[in-house]
């Protein structure tokens, strides 16, 4: 399962579209803002999941093996993708927009 995938199971509602030639997705519905995108990008070793740094934070533990920048988590390519992993940081990110825009 590609990284496009899992958002699309995180937020079925996401919508698509291309920033500086890299997929992005924006969780909500309607909103193209910064801080309401996920960026998936990629290198020659590595795939790019961009959220937030509090996301990556929330769930430091869980990624420590794998490389982190401020916001982002490098998965290796060749190494199977932590799906469950994915989709749960995803949907973390969604709940709190979601809370964030009902303020």
């Amino acid at each position: 399962m590609a990284l496009r995938a899992c958002i699309l199971l995180a937020e079925p509602k996401a919508t698509e579209f291309l920033a500086y030639n890299v997929p992005v997705y924006a969780l909500v519905e309607g909103e193209q803002k910064r801080d309401q995108r996920v960026v998936v990008a990629g290198t020659s070793k590595y795939v790019v999941l961009s959220v937030t740094s509090k996301t990556v934070e929330q769930f430091r533990l869980e990624l420590d093996k794998y490389k982190m920048g401020r916001g982002a988590v490098f998965f290796p390519i060749g190494v199977p993708l932590p799906i469950r992993l994915i989709v749960r940081i995803l949907k973390f990110r969604v709940d709190l927009l979601k809370a964030e825009k009902a303020l």
